[in-house]
């Protein structure tokens, strides 16, 4: 006999994770989702149960799929093997180890392959 899981503290989160791993997952409705690698995932709440300052507690993951299956893993317990990794935007995360974007590090190239671009079409509207 299984003790049901019954929430002491909610936290709701708006945060998105990708899945890195390949994973079959139960959702709510028992109905097994295979969840890709790549997939991304929406936050919705984190249910802890018991004291968590006091290693006494435990915490529930709970989030959504694009298809809108929810699912809820126990996160923090010993033996998980984390599936997913927090979403950033490539906006925010477009930085090297130097901290130069991606435009930054190749605006010498990028410039000189626009002028080759613009230079052809130059030649071709003039050529005929």
């Amino acid at each position: 006999m299984t003790v049901p899981f019954i929430p002491t503290k909610e936290t709701k989160i708006q945060t998105k994770y990708i899945v890195t791993i390949d994973k079959s997952l139960q959702d709510e409705m028992d109905k097994t989702v295979n969840l890709k690698k790549g997939d991304v995932l929406q936050g919705i709440a984190i249910y802890t149960v018991g004291d968590m300052i006091n290693d006494s507690g435990t915490q529930r993951l709970v989030f959504t799929n694009k298809q809108g299956n929810k699912f809820s893993v126990q996160i923090g317990s010993r033996g998980f093997v984390p599936f997913y990794k927090e979403y950033k935007d490539e906006v925010t995360s477009s930085t090297d180890a130097s901290g130069e974007t991606f435009l930054q590090k190749h605006k010498t190239n990028l410039l000189i392959a626009g002028a080759l671009v613009v230079g052809y079409l130059a030649y071709k509207k003039f050529n005929k």
